[in-house]
């Protein structure tokens, strides 16, 4: 608190308080905490995602789509574009959310294949596991050696129950990156989960598991 309200502000303090009164469930400090932080100019993206958090909280989708929109880079750009996104869907359909985030990723490329994980997982998210797999499928298509986008395709082709693909698509990436200790968990556990080549899968969780103990 001295370096929130003393005679020199820090403008961390200021966003760790915030942080506290929000997960405490005190949105009206929160959004003190937030809307001062965001005067002073400094952390503004920052000030601009949490104020969205809050206005969700607050069941305001319309208010926490404006503060979210305004988060155009930052640690939490993708956390805000993501969010604007699920409110667009939700209110206006899947188009609409999708739309948005194709938008943030033609205006930053580095975050390419970020966006499409998001865009993926909306489609998910709201039961379109179809319209899932192939945004994945064209983000691969674009960005082929994405590890991120390999492993949610992997995940895709789970929930639709085609096993058999997803144990293709970790054997070809385990060849690629032998002992790799993620691919090797999930190949294991993949493997496990259905009941196929249970000594080879016990094999590949073992060694996922001493390398990353």
């Amino acid at each position: 608190k001295p370096y929130a309200a003393g005679d020199t502000v820090v403008p961390g303090a200021v966003r760790s308080l915030g942080v506290l009164d929000l997960d405490q469930g005190d949105l009206d400090a929160a959004t003190r905490r937030f809307e001062d932080l965001l005067s002073t100019g400094a952390q503004a993206y920052e000030s601009l995602y949490f104020l969205g958090r809050i206005a969700e909280r607050r069941a305001q989708p319309d208010l926490a789509l404006r503060y979210y929109s305004r988060v155009g880079s930052g640690d939490y750009a993708l956390q805000a574009q993501g969010r604007a996104a699920r409110i667009r869907a939700e209110q206006s359909g899947l188009d609409a959310g999708l739309q948005s985030l194709e938008e943030f990723a033609r205006a930053n490329p580095p975050l390419g294949p970020a966006v499409v994980t998001l865009r993926a997982g909306l489609a998910s998210s709201l039961g379109d596991e179809k319209r899932s797999l192939e945004i994945l499928d064209a983000g691969l298509a674009q960005y082929p050696d994405s590890l991120d986008l390999r492993m949610a395709r992997v995940f895709a082709y789970e929930r639709l129950g085609r096993t058999d693909d997803s144990i293709r698509d970790l054997r070809q990436l385990l060849r690629e990156r032998p002992g790799d200790a993620v691919v090797q968990n999930a190949l294991g556990y993949t493997l496990a989960d259905h009941g196929k080549s249970l000594d080879e899968a016990a094999t590949l969780v073992a060694a996922s598991l001493a390398q990353t103990p």
